[in-house]
């Protein structure tokens, strides 16, 4: 026999009850025997759903039947604001819905975003749902959180005859979403043929636009629905309205590569050298590559050169992004080659700067000026060089693409490969009869920049080519100097095994030692004095690589200086010795261990101050201990 639970309202870890799992399975005997033992009927699980939710949503109307009779509470609504009546309507269960209303479910309660259940039923058309909530004067114009209402999601999904039901109910056929979607706006994006011509024989407003300028007829040619485009211009739809954005029908089309619906618009004679926002519909298409439309679009007169206020036409649009159909195409079509933007970038340039060989190929074919600059002085050449496009660099010099010029700064194509590390560009280059000595307005050479950058391989190959290893820009800089400062190691070692001078000084005084020695680079700093660099050769302020590395608070680098043998009481040419410039850093480590290397603790500068005085108007504590233990301890000795 069948007995009482000892306690029928004991949960599980998700709150849940026997009477909860009772009603969602659909045992209707266990419901009862459980109401009769006193299962308290309103309890909730963890997610706030009841007994009475449950059975909605699993459409067990004997249940819900049974629930009501024992008086549960039929508007209760879970975490999500979600009643018994949302649960059964967003579920499709007719007699469920029927039920809850005649117990006096209430039909306009809406969830935690402001969705009610005549919503939840029309956005997944259910039509006999629909029907049970309108005859409850369920009301049509509510709108939820977003400011939709149960008519837009309707449309939005294509449910032609719930639309139906709500516009014969009353709904307002042209009240949208907060953002100013309204049914046909939606329908029409989403391609939804029916609802469209339901719509539109319900006289709904077809040029109402949302709060962008979007309108049905942008929505449906730029998601391609040809269908719904050919309803809406039959319907009168405006054809050449824009957008916030100065897209148009056409262009959208034709950005989206849409060639019927292209063809559609034009036929309606949409405009099409429009330009709106500096933007036309071959512009557009040119850019996304669509060699259909801008066939089309070619042949029905576009002009072909029309560019936007920076200068940019379809030509060079295309070229940069290396679309080499489209480009063929508005070649055919009298483009004109040489254009250029208020910078001065033609076609050529743009692909050259993007590496786009085919395109190259086609420009040159076509008769292109090789050597046009922009403002900057740049050419496709030095353009394809400093990118490292390698076939491209090829393609130009076999046009005979003048190799020597140099842009505004003075940097040549061989420069500029030699700058980034291209060295199969700057083989090429050299090949082709690039001058290896040329410097730019700096006096830069390749072989500078490409040790300051860090490039072996094209250091390599520059001082194979009889690249002067000691040339320096106008601020004396070598390339051993530039490669130690960076702390290159490699092209350092290389630089070094090529003979390149090595105590050799910028217009500083600054040599490479100094220069490794001022930023720290360690390995580099070991090589240099590998090879014999004069250790304490100084700055023109009388600054040492000992003093630098003190200076800097590099303790590793003290140590190798010391080991080395460098001379620890050289000073400044205003009197400060390492140690001192140590002390006024805080760098307490340092300080130690010169001090363990003999420095002199009392030596003052040219302004009468010591270490220690030096540490004192810093406020480096741990310094002025270490200085005065020191002193003391030699007062002691």
């Amino acid at each position: 026999m069948l007995q009482y639970p000892t306690d029928p309202d004991a949960g599980n870890e998700n709150g849940s009850t026997a009477l909860m799992e009772a009603s969602l399975h659909g045992h209707v005997g266990v419901v009862r025997l459980l109401l009769e033992a006193g299962a308290h009927i309103d309890l909730a699980k963890n997610n706030g759903r009841t007994a009475l939710a449950l059975a909605s949503r699993s459409g067990h109307v004997e249940i819900v039947r049974l629930l009501h009779e024992a008086r549960a509470h039929i508007d209760l609504a879970d975490s999500n604001g979600v009643t018994a009546l949302m649960a059964a309507s967003r579920s499709d269960h007719v007699e469920v819905v029927r039920v809850l209303l005649e117990a006096g479910a209430h039909v306009d309660l809406a969830k935690s975003n402001g969705v009610t259940a005549l919503m939840l039923a029309s956005r997944r058309g259910y039509v006999e749902i629909v029907r049970v909530l309108l005859e409850a004067y369920a009301q049509i114009h509510l709108v939820d959180i977003a400011g939709s209402t149960a008519v837009v999601k309707a449309a939005h999904q294509g449910h032609a005859e719930v639309v139906c039901l709500l516009l014969e109910a009353g709904a307002h056929i042209d009240l949208g979403h907060k953002e100013g979607w309204t049914p046909l706006m939606v329908a029409s994006e989403a391609g939804h043929v029916e609802v469209v011509r339901l719509l539109l024989e319900e006289s709904a407003h077809i040029d109402l636009a949302r709060s962008n300028g979007l309108t049905a007829l942008m929505g449906a040619s730029e998601g391609g629905h040809v269908e719904v485009v050919s309803l809406l211009l039959e319907a009168g739809a405006h054809v050449d309205l824009a957008r916030g954005s100065g897209m148009t029908a056409l262009m959208g089309a034709s950005r989206s590569g849409h060639v019927e619906v292209v063809h559609l618009l034009l036929e309606e004679s949409a405009h099409i050298d429009l330009t709106k926002n500096e933007r036309t519909a071959l512009m557009v298409a040119s850019r996304e590559g669509h060699v259909e439309v801008v066939r089309l679009l070619l042949a029905t007169d576009a002009h072909a050169d029309l560019g936007n206020k920076e200068g940019w036409t379809p030509l060079m649009i295309a070229s940069q992004e290396g679309h080499v159909e489209v480009v063929r195409l508005l070649l055919g079509a009298g483009a004109h080659i040489d254009f250029a933007d208020v910078d001065g970038t033609t076609a050529l340039l743009a692909a050259s700067q993007k590496g786009h060989v085919e395109v190259v190929h086609l420009l040159i074919q076509a008769g292109v000026r090789i050597d046009l600059a922009n403002s900057d002085g740049l050419t496709a050449l030095m353009a394809g060089s400093e990118a490292g496009h390698f076939e491209l660099v090829r393609l130009l010099l076999g046009a005979r693409a003048h190799i020597e010029l140099a842009e505004n700064c003075g940097f040549t194509a061989l420069m500029l490969a030699s700058r980034c590390g291209h060295v199969e560009v700057a083989r090429l280059l050299l090949q082709a009869g690039a001058h290896i000595l040329l410097g730019n307005n700096a006096g830069v050479a390749a072989v500078v920049e490409s040790s300051r950058n860090g490039h072996a391989e094209v250091v390599r190959l520059l001082l194979e080519a009889a690249a002067h290893i000691d040339v320096a820009n106008n601020d004396g800089t070598t390339a051993l100097i530039a490669a130690s400062q960076h702390g290159h190691v490699e092209v350092v070692k290389l630089l070094l095994g090529a003979w390149a001078h090595i105590d050799f000084a910028d217009s500083d005084g600054t040599t490479a030692l100094m220069a490794a020695s001022e930023n720290g680079r360690a390995e580099v700093v070991r090589w240099l004095l590998k090879a014999g660099v004069d250790i304490d050769l100084a700055n023109y302020d009388g600054l040492t690589p000992l003093m630098a590395v003190s200076q800097k608070g590099h303790v590793e680098l003290v140590q190798v200086f010391l080991a080395a043998g460098a001379d620890i009481h050289l000073a400044k040419h205003n009197g400060f010795t390492a140690l001192m410039l140590a002390s006024r850093g805080g760098h307490v480590e340092v300080a130690r261990v010169l001090l363990e290397a003999g420095a002199h603790i009392d030596w003052d500068n040219h302004a009468s101050a010591t270490a220690v005085g030096e540490a004192v108007e810093d406020g480096h504590v741990e310094v002025v201990h270490l200085l005065l233990e020191a002193r003391a301890h030699d007062m002691g000795t």
